[in-house]
């Protein structure tokens, strides 16, 4: 019978590490929501009082999600980057390089690998991650309320833009087409990739 004092033990500096990044997500994605919340109240006290459209306020949310998009595709590419820096790694199919997001790339940035990884074998790939833990800080809220869909949809916006800036950095010319549902701790990722230019 193996002692309990034999199972490989995760190092505290790591955990530390792994929940100032979690913050670091976290407050990032919420500075960005103030920032473009206080430019609509500002806008919104420029107008004559009931002007505010529902476009508008739909508009103030995509330019939210847009930001963390793109802000998530730069840190998708980096970490790519970092990755495969000292090695020379070759991606000798679609699958090999699924596989390396769900495993290498999923573990770096979430620290851990994806629960579950199905295709369809023609360019499309499901991810499961059952205990994603960066929608922990608002699984309390209500989730039907739309502040809590909306946060939500921040996070799934993150996901998209990580994924979609590493596969570009591997090599895909073409932009994925990424979809992702979050439902409490739970995360499906489906990824339909056209065929990249490795060479």
């Amino acid at each position: 019978m193996i002692s309990s004092s034999t199972q490989p033990v995760r190092q505290p500096q790591n955990e530390i590490f792994d929940s100032f990044y979690e913050l670091f997500i976290y407050e990032s994605i919420e500075q960005i929501i103030q920032k473009h919340k206080n430019k609509e109240a500002s806008q919104i006290s420029s107008n004559a009082p009931g002007q505010q459209s529902q476009q508008q306020a739909s508009t103030v949310q995509q330019d939210i999600y847009h930001e963390i998009d793109m802000i998530a595709r730069t840190l998708g590419r980096k970490i790519i980057d970092l990755l495969i820096r000292d090695i020379q790694y070759k991606f000798q199919t679609q699958l090999d390089t699924m596989k390396f997001i769900c495993t290498e790339f999923w573990k770096f940035t979430f620290s851990k690998q994806v629960d579950n990884l199905r295709t369809n074998n023609t360019g499309t790939y499901i991810f499961t991650d059952e205990a994603f833990k960066f929608t922990g800080r608002v699984s309390n809220n209500d989730h039907e309320s739309k502040e809590y869909k909306q946060k939500i949809k921040c996070y799934e916006s993150f996901v998209v833009g990580l994924i979609i800036g590493a596969l570009m950095n591997i090599g895909y010319d073409k932009v994925p087409i990424v979809n992702t549902q979050i439902a409490g701790t739970k995360l499906v990722l489906t990824v339909n990739v056209p065929l990249p230019n490795l060479s």
